[in-house]
């Protein structure tokens, strides 16, 4: 099994929780897994269809964005209040098919 996490280079808070815990779940069920993180800007990642990040995404659907508040709450590590922040993008990549 390969399993392909798609993020940002380095990785977000929100990037590593989701490969620290795919980790985690592929041990626990003792799974044979290659677990491969790539880079959403990379070649590679766009065969998948079309990715990006929170601000590639806020640029698309022009949603203004505390860009200064974002960094100061990533910089702590995943959290809620980032999670909210970034909610606008999340919904209109959902919508958007990305």
């Amino acid at each position: 099994m390969n399993i392909i996490i798609i993020g940002v280079e380095p990785p977000c808070p929100r990037c590593r929780l989701l490969h620290e815990i795919t980790l985690e779940v592929v041990h626990e069920l003792g799974l044979q897994a290659d677990v491969e993180k790539i880079a959403c800007t990379s070649d590679e990642a766009q065969r998948f269809g079309r990715t990006g990040n929170a601000h590639d995404i806020a640029q698309w659907a022009g949603i203004d964005v505390d860009w200064d508040t974002v960094h100061r709450l990533a910089s702590a590590g995943w959290s809620q209040a980032l999670d909210d922040l970034l909610m606008p993008c999340k919904e209109k990549a959902a919508t958007e098919g990305l």
